[in-house]
């Protein structure tokens, strides 16, 4: 009777585990075979797109991808189709398609999901923006540069660079004086086929800017499309405190070397 009065639990236990493993397992598997079907529908989803699109472009008919562009079933699939053609084709046929499905189907999401709280959904809208830069879009840019993930904040600063605007570029240094220096360079790239009024505004805010941490990044930004006239810009720093924006300067001068130059980069031979 003892030896009873010990072991029923045990075996009650024993199995009340069992159940749970058996139980877990099932979970396991139904949750494992409903990623496999989704998974399924969203590859059956992105053919489907892939060949209606190419079809009305091989044919010039962008009517043809009117039903798909009315209603979209799985968006980050979509998106990822749209971005995939967009990186191959540029003729009239693709824009008039893009703009549309844009207008009409991705960029309402992006305006709702660019609030967020799930990080995809707001790398989603970002996405959008990137594929069809707008000013009109420049206040949802501006919120998007200050995301706190990194990959949305990059994916924007192409917008910048497509746009560069004085407030999206003034945007874009606010979020570069926050990063560290390591990773201002996708910014700074961004930058590079702006035109050429954005390096005239630049070196107008060099002029007055005193702050080392900021005229590090206007002279970083200067340099990608270096002009001599800035030279007369960049004595100040050669005498900085920062032992960053000393080089930075030093940098500069080296690019237009002349007895002038050579006469002030001398010195810098005993710089500790």
């Amino acid at each position: 009777m003892i030896f009873n009065k010990f072991l029923y639990p045990i075996i009650y236990i024993s199995i009340a585990e069992i159940v749970a493993v058996f139980l877990i397992l099932i979970l396991l598997i139904v949750f494992h075979l409903l990623h496999l079907q989704k998974n399924q529908q969203h590859k059956a989803y992105y053919d489907q797109l892939i060949n209606i699109f190419l079809s009305a472009l091989e044919k010039e008919q962008p009517q043809l991808a009117a039903e798909v562009i009315s209603k979209i079933r799985y968006p980050f699939v979509f998106l990822r189709v749209v971005e995939n053609i967009d990186g191959k084709f540029a003729d009239a046929s693709w824009l008039k398609i893009k703009e549309e499905l844009l207008e009409k189907q991705l960029f309402p999401l992006a305006y709702r999901w660019v609030n967020s709280s799930n990080w995809e959904k707001r790398n989603f809208a970002a996405r959008c923006f990137a594929l069809y830069p707008r000013e009109k879009e420049t206040q949802y840019l501006i919120q998007l540069l200050k995301d706190p993930i990194p990959l949305i904040r990059i994916t924007i600063a192409q917008c910048v660079g497509a746009l560069a605007t004085i407030p999206l570029v003034k945007a874009l240094i606010e979020t570069m004086v926050k990063e560290p220096e390591s990773g201002r360079y996708p910014y700074r790239d961004a930058l590079l086929k702006a035109e050429i009024k954005i390096y005239s505004w630049i070196r107008e805010q060099l002029k007055r800017e005193n702050e080392p941490e900021l005229r590090l990044i206007y002279l970083d930004l200067l340099s990608i499309r270096f002009d001599s006239s800035i030279l007369e810009y960049v004595h100040q720093d050669l005498q900085a405190e920062s032992v960053k924006l000393r080089l930075k300067a030093i940098q500069l001068l080296l690019k237009a070397p002349t007895e002038e130059t050579a006469a002030l980069l001398l010195p810098f031979l005993q710089d500790p």
